[in-house]
């Protein structure tokens, strides 16, 4: 996990914005929020912080070799910006904030969910198992939709991606779905998705099972 440091003279309302982001899937972890300068210097202090999310409407200056010193990653994000309408795009960014201050990071959670996808029988030569591969991290950068929107929000992003109908996008995902469902190990299948009997999950119990398991893995 990244270690935080947030520092805004606007707390409450910073606070508010950060537990409405699914911080375990960013791979983010609040170490502390901070209005004062004397505070920044007793947090990092007593914390290791890997990234600084800075309020660039904040008074608090410090020298371009204090914030090299204390972090991976300066950041400045500019609270008057943050509101309902434009949360989906701050956590983009606060997500490929996240990949980049974590390197490979990106690379290892679509390892991770193929890895998991492989597992219970999907087979990487199907279009449809990369297609859903790519459902699933795109659920990771929008955490806030989670699968109660899956084939409705994720669907055609990854569809816009891949220059795909949405329709067939869906058909496509299906048809390796089905794939897997015959060529599958059952009892491996009832295990993992904790079925009693012989039982072809849906696409949506796949990704959301996949998407925890994953999620866990990166704590």
């Amino acid at each position: 996990m990244l270690k935080v440091l947030i520092i805004s003279s606007n707390l409450k309302f910073v606070q508010k914005f950060f537990n409405s982001v699914d911080n375990d899937s960013l791979g983010l972890c609040i170490r502390g929020i901070a209005d004062t300068t004397q505070k920044v210097h007793d947090i990092l202090r007593h914390k290791k912080i890997d990234i600084i999310f800075r309020d660039d409407s904040t008074d608090l200056c410090f020298s371009p070799t204090f914030w090299k010193k204390h972090s991976k990653s300066t950041i400045n994000l500019s609270i008057k910006h943050l509101n309902s309408k434009n949360i989906n795009n701050i956590i983009e960014k606060i997500y490929n904030i996240a990949i980049d201050a974590g390197l490979d990071r990106k690379k290892n959670i679509a390892d991770l969910i193929l890895d998991e996808l492989k597992y219970i029988g999907y087979k990487i030569k199907y279009k449809g198992t990369l297609l859903l591969a790519a459902a699933i991290l795109e659920v990771f950068k929008h955490p806030k939709e989670g699968f109660d929107n899956f084939e409705n929000h994720i669907f055609p992003i990854v569809a816009n991606t891949y220059n795909i109908n949405p329709s067939s996008l869906k058909s496509i995902i299906n048809k390796a779905t089905n794939y897997m469902y015959r060529d599958c190990d059952i009892d491996k299948l009832k295990e993992y998705f904790h079925f009693y009997e012989d039982t072809k999950p849906s696409v949506k119990v796949v990704a959301t099972e996949v998407y925890n398991r994953v999620k866990k893995k990166l704590k």
